[in-house]
């Protein structure tokens, strides 16, 4: 019995040895041989060449282990704050731990070129791990070990991207749901937002179940990385939703179905604006009349733009719906469905959508492109990829289930389009890098107007056709579109034909080459008195934009204005490296023989924008030229003489500039059915504004002789000014009149005014010729007169307002008047006032006279003289005095002197017959 309890005291000592021994090792044995550097020196020629660890614990429990570098000591790409390894005795002996818990983990990598790579990590890191053999492909994998969860706790990843460190917090927890079942949960949270996955991974047959979300992701959070796209700004919420199911030996996936959905708010990118979508056009009557009318398409919480990506058997189905741009062109895609299957042959693709222009924001910029009310059309799309390489694909519009609109009205701007629904025909096919694609879009009853314009083309055909190989790439573009017309005001253009034909060439190592031409044929323009007919233009076109040897063609066969046969155009045009070079000859066949020249050039490739046409002509109206050719009103009056034209049209963006030289030399007027001829003639006229009608001060119309009628006037010399359309200045004038000089003061016309009122100043007007021009008789003599004479022009008549002239005090002279008879005509013999008149006639023969004095005085149409004259005659007169008959009578034989007379002369002379003047102006009124 002693024996035995001595048995159990030895036994249990012994237990307690043992115990205190194997935890000794446990807790200081180990982690010291695990710290030791020869371990890690084994560690190290095994290829864990930059390693290193603290061991902090081995116990029957658990083991702990305390910071884990994997890297170079001076920033390590891996380091880990502790693992904490929970398990029994128990449990170990079964091949099973409790857990592994993973904390105060931080990865730094690198983003490089789209690469990730870890920071620092030498690559031969690992070079010494023995190889492991791969397991078959068949056989189910079994972990050595079973564990009960591993956790991963405060774990960041940092990685740099373009000079920019970014953390991510990670967490994970994995966790067998059996033995042969792993349950996985992920979660990344960069700048507070949660992406969260969940998978669950079957050992046995190698298959993984996964699902991802991102319940509510904002990309706001992001914008200094989204801004690093030049242009690009996201504002919206980001939803997530994917699951998926596949095997990973051999990789195969069986099931696929991803859910994304994104809220815009204030998108974009460069010009281009992201908006929400407005409610989709196939809606049910009833849930589309539920917004009252006029309300805006675009509603605030509109739809979000939606993807739906899903596998199905023999292939994959996709939608994108509820996609919107405000600008440039307020264009959305209601949705696109479609299929892509994999057969034999390589891969289908087929499907339909249903996209179109939507509503215009009436306060969006003028530049904005939008539809006046939604229009949207149907599209159907098929195309195959083989997997030798070959692939072809076919665009079509229409959509049997959907109600389309059979016109459209857009609006840019001002100016709005309507047109019919457009029919699209695009097919491609190729192989590899190469393949040709063709395209035909048709419009018809396609119309634009615009405040100040309206554009009809009843048919508008695009088509052209595209090759590309490993040489390059060309494509040939062909636009047409007859029967054009444009209507802008009171103008009117048509074109029977417009066509604009391209073919653009790109060699490989090569730029971008373009050569077209532009061809308008059967032109007409109407309108404001102008008429063009057969008008051609030819222009050739290429691109990079430079000097071109090519020149095209402008014709116009016959031009008229107002009725008038104007002549022809014929020019060129070329292209220059700042726009267009043009130039030409218009054979006028208003002044038969002249040719005016033109050249200009256009500038619109940079700044500034502009276009100047010059134009000259040199002409000698040899023959008399009849101007009622130019108004009806003037027929009869004809016009000779040297005429020479040179003028410049500027268009800038200040606006269009159009002014003219014009001189007339050596000319002659007549107007034989009046009796006025105008010799030696010379007009001076610039007009720096001719659109506005506006000339110079100080232009200058001079005549060596003007006859009107008895009416002699010479050197004339007139300044004056167009100050518009409806203003005309007369700045000032002179001319030589009977040996003297007349000036007239400044004298301003207005279109349509009929009452004006000139001052004619006479300066020494030698009297007997005055007498002569007015009174018809013949005169001569010496003496001058001056004065001024009131001329007033009202309802298209000449009249005279008390004018006068006079000689100058003590400067008398002799005036020698013959033929006046025609001043006793009608009056009897017999009677006092025919022998006074007869008196006053024989003294004017030979009078000498003190002083003179004329005044000039309109009665309705015809001019009233009155003449004084203070002197005496200088011969005895056949005259004697009875006082039975009360005057003086002629006698035969018997002659008296007169020592002083002084005599009263009244004229009564028709005007209109002494001037001949008044078809002149009634011509003149008229026009």
């Amino acid at each position: 019995m002693l024996i035995r309890r001595r048995t159990i005291g030895y036994g249990l000592i012994l237990f307690t040895a043992f115990f205190f021994c194997l935890s000794v090792v446990l807790w200081i044995g180990i982690p010291a041989w695990l710290n030791s550097p020869g371990f890690l020196q084994h560690l190290r020629d095994a290829g864990f060449r930059d390693f290193s660890w603290h061991v902090r614990r081995v116990g029957f429990t658990g083991a702990d282990v305390g910071h884990i570098r994997i890297g170079p000591e001076d920033g390590p790409p891996i380091s880990i704050r502790s693992v904490q390894i929970d398990y029994s005795v128990s449990r170990l002996f079964r091949r099973e731990i409790d857990g592994i818990t993973i904390s105060g983990v931080e990865l730094h990598c690198d983003l490089t070129d789209g690469n990730l790579t870890v920071r620092g990590l030498d690559p031969a890191l690992f070079s010494g791990t023995p190889r492991q053999e791969t397991p078959s492909a068949d056989a189910p994998f079994i972990p050595p070990v079973s564990v009960g969860h591993i956790t991963l706790r405060n774990a960041v990843l940092i990685f740099n991207w373009h000079n920019s460190r970014f953390r991510i917090p990670v967490a994970l927890t994995l966790s067998p749901r059996s033995r042969d079942i792993w349950h996985g949960a992920l979660r990344i949270s960069p700048r507070g937002q949660n992406l969260m996955a969940d998978a669950d991974y079957h050992l046995l047959t190698r298959t993984l179940q996964l699902k991802l979300r991102a319940p509510s992701f904002e990309t706001e959070r992001f914008a200094d990385l989204v801004s690093r796209v030049p242009g690009l700004f996201l504002a919206g919420d980001l939803t997530l939703n994917l699951s998926a199911e596949l095997k990973t030996s051999p990789f195969s996936l069986s099931g696929f179905q991803a859910d994304c959905e994104f809220r815009n708010r204030a998108s974009r990118y460069e010009d281009l604006i992201f908006l929400p979508f407005q409610p989709r056009p196939d809606l049910s009557a009833s849930e589309s009349t539920d917004q009252p009318h006029g309300q805006a398409t675009n509603p605030p919480s509109g739809e979000p733009v939606r993807l739906v990506v899903r596998k199905e058997a023999g292939g994959w189905a996709f939608s994108l719906s509820d996609f919107a741009l405000a600008s440039p062109v307020a264009v959305g895609i209601s949705r696109v469905d479609g299929t892509l299957k994999e057969t034999e042959a390589g891969f289908e693709i087929d499907g339909s959508g249903l996209a179109g222009l939507l509503k215009a924001d009436p306060e969006a910029a003028s530049g904005v492109f939008g539809a006046e009310e939604p229009f949207h059309l149907g599209i159907g799309f098929s195309g195959s990829l083989a997997r030798s390489g070959e692939w072809a694909f076919v665009l079509k519009n229409g959509d049997g289930d959907v109600n389309l609109l059979p016109a459209w009205r857009v609006r840019t701007g001002d100016m709005t389009l309507n047109g019919k629904s457009p029919v699209l025909d695009i097919a491609g096919k190729g192989a590899g890098g190469g393949g040709e694609l063709r395209y035909r879009i048709d419009l018809a009853g396609l119309t634009g107007a615009a405040p100040a314009a309206e554009v009809r083309l009843p048919s508008l055909a695009l088509s052209g056709l595209a090759r590309s190989d490993a040489s390059g790439a060309t494509a040939t573009v062909t636009l047409d579109a007859p029967g054009t017309s444009v209507k802008a005001g009171e103008t009117d253009v048509q074109v029977a034909e417009l066509s604009l034909s391209v073919r653009l060439n790109r060699a490989k190592d090569a730029p971008f080459r373009a050569d077209g031409k532009l061809t308008l044929a059967g032109g007409k323009v109407r309108g404001s008195g102008i008429q063009a007919d057969g008008i051609r233009i030819s222009l050739p076109l290429q691109w990079p934009w430079a000097d071109s040897e090519k020149a095209g063609r402008i014709v116009v066969t016959a031009a008229r204005w107002d009725r008038m046969n104007i002549g022809a155009l014929d020019g060129f045009i070329r292209q220059t490296p700042a726009g267009f070079a043009f130039g030409g000859k218009h054979r006028s066949k208003l002044l038969p023989g002249a040719v005016v020249r033109l050249s200009g050039e256009s500038g619109f490739m940079g700044q500034p924008h502009r276009t100047v046409l010059r134009f000259d002509t040199r002409h000698k109206v040899v023959s008399p030229l009849d101007l009622g050719r130019f108004a009806p009103a003037a027929k009869g009056i004809t016009l000779s003489g040297a005429l020479t034209v040179t003028g410049e049209m500027i268009s800038d963006k200040t606006g269009l500039k159009l002014g003219a030289d014009t001189v007339l030399e050596k000319a002659e007027l007549r107007m034989e059915k009046n009796g006025i001829v105008v010799d030696g003639c010379e007009i001076r006229l610039s007009l720096p504004d001719l659109i506005g009608l506006r000339s110079a001060p100080g232009q200058q119309v001079r005549a060596k002789r003007i006859a009107v009628g008895n009416i002699l006037l010479e050197d004339a010399d007139f300044r004056f000014q167009i100050e518009s359309p409806r203003s005309f200045l007369i700045e000032k004038g002179k001319f030589a009149w009977c040996g003297g000089n007349v000036t007239a003061q400044a004298l301003r016309i207005l279109s349509g005014g009929d009452d004006y009122d000139l001052l004619l100043y006479c300066d020494r007007l030698k009297l007997a010729r005055v007498l002569a021009q007015l009174g018809g008789a013949s005169a001569e003599g010496e003496g001058t007169v001056n004065g001024r004479i009131p001329v007033r022009f009202r309802a298209g008549a000449f009249s005279f307002d008390d004018g006068f002239l006079y000689s100058t005090p003590g400067d008398g002279g002799v005036i020698h008047l013959t033929g006046g008879e025609f001043l006793t005509a009608g009056i009897p013999e017999d009677t006092p006032q025919f022998n006074q008149i007869e008196l006053a006639r024989a003294a004017l023969k030979d009078y000498e006279y003190q002083w003179v004095r004329l005044r000039l005085n309109s009665e309705e149409d015809d001019l009233m003289l009155g003449i004084r004259f203070d002197g005496k005659p200088l011969h005895p007169l056949p005259f004697v005095y009875k006082e039975d008959f009360g005057g003086f009578i002629r006698s035969g034989t018997q002659l008296s002197r007169f020592q002083g007379i002084r005599l009263n002369v009244n004229l009564l002379l028709p005007l209109n017959k002494l001037l001949r003047y008044r078809g002149v102006l009634d011509s003149v009124n008229n026009n």
